[in-house]
């Protein structure tokens, strides 16, 4: 798999981060060409460094949701942008129905 690098540019407006663009390989995608789960991960994405690992995006899944990361990891991969691997979203996806059931009584 080739690994992609991008850049997150987004504006701060005094309370929060206002996604504007990503940039990667010399192509600009702005907020109107990406759907709004990506935006919404982007945006989760640009309050802390980027690492590609399970505990990263475990953190933003838990504050955005895990529909929200599962479909803008999804969306972001089909235009060529690979901000986690097959693994990770693998992981996240298990995840997911863990903590979709956890504390409930049976």
């Amino acid at each position: 798999m080739k690994k992609s690098t991008f850049k997150i540019n987004y504006e701060y407006t005094g309370f929060s981060n206002e996604f504007k663009s990503i940039e990667m390989n010399g192509r600009e995608y702005i907020g109107a060409e990406l759907s709004n789960e990506s935006v919404d991960l982007l945006t989760a994405m640009s309050y802390e460094d980027y690492d590609c690992t399970l505990k990263y995006f475990d953190g933003i899944a838990q504050m955005i949701g895990y529909n929200t990361t599962l479909k803008g990891i999804l969306d972001l991969s089909e235009i060529g942008i690979n901000v986690a691997s097959g693994q990770i979203y693998r992981m996240l996806v298990m995840n997911s129905y863990k903590n979709k059931y956890k504390g409930m009584w049976r």
